[in-house]
């Protein structure tokens, strides 16, 4: 009876280890990670220019800050253009972007995908996937 028990409880371990973790894949599971957040603002300058700054937080299961992994994001700037560009996270799972313009308008940001190896990225979880700045 006592085995029966313990192999219960480990089994019951197993499967909630690999809904927190994420998904396995070769028997291994993977842990998890989304984007928790988006901040946006911008910078006038003196010449007319500004820049868009963008701060996109990637987090793991339990909200913690995911570091070294790669995020890739598509602009699309007031007059139509787009512009991809991507960063790695830095200590605190924060990737850092910025963008120079002498455009006014809606500048439009949209996480086309995180990766970091040995990790799954999971879109189901996203908090935000998408910021838009007006800049005049």
């Amino acid at each position: 009876m006592k085995t029966k028990y313990v192999t219960s409880i480990a089994a019951v371990v197993v499967i909630l280890a690999s809904m927190w973790a994420g998904v396995a894949q070769a028997g291994t599971v993977l842990p998890s990670l989304h984007v928790g957040s988006i901040l946006q603002r911008y910078l006038h300058y003196p010449d007319g220019s500004h820049n868009v700054i963008t701060v996109i937080s990637i987090h793991d299961l339990e909200h913690f800050g995911v570091p070294k992994a790669k995020v890739s994001i598509l602009w699309k700037l007031p007059g139509g253009d787009r512009v991809a560009q991507q960063a790695d996270t830095d200590e605190h799972g924060l990737a850092r972007f910025r963008l120079r313009s002498a455009e006014h308008g809606t500048y439009q940001l949209s996480v086309t995908g995180v990766y970091k190896s040995g990790w799954v990225y999971d879109p189901k979880q996203n908090h935000v996937t998408y910021a838009s700045s007006i800049v005049r």
